[in-house]
């Protein structure tokens, strides 16, 4: 399966609330973008899994993979959902710091759902 289709399905299956499909069809995919591992992030953060989205997001730095804007949205969504305060400024400042990354709007509506 090609990386754009993958990610698209990754991304319907979540938004359509089959979270399981929507992961299967991540780990099942041999090659992954930023774009796909930012829709499973967002998928896990849509269904209340912020544990799993910081855990997924150390996995794709892991690998190699540069997060974007999405990415961090994402990831920020799952701290909040999960009250993961502490990982949420520390991903934010990352963003910042380390990345160069300019907040936007959604990153700080992350932050104050986290209640920092």
């Amino acid at each position: 399966m090609d990386v754009t289709l993958g990610s698209a399905l990754v991304d319907m299956y979540a938004k359509c609330g089959d979270i399981n499909m929507a992961m299967e069809v991540f780990w099942g995919m041999k090659e992954k973008n930023v774009y796909t591992w930012s829709a499973a992030i967002g998928g896990l953060a849509m269904h209340g899994y912020g544990d799993k989205c910081v855990e997924l997001y150390s996995r794709m730095r892991h690998e190699d993979v540069m997060p974007n804007e999405v990415t961090f949205t994402s990831v920020l969504k799952g701290c909040s959902v999960a009250g993961l305060v502490e990982e949420g400024c520390k991903l934010f400042e990352s963003m910042i710091n380390e990345f160069g990354m300019e907040p936007q709007l959604e990153h700080y509506g992350c932050l104050v759902e986290e209640g920092v």
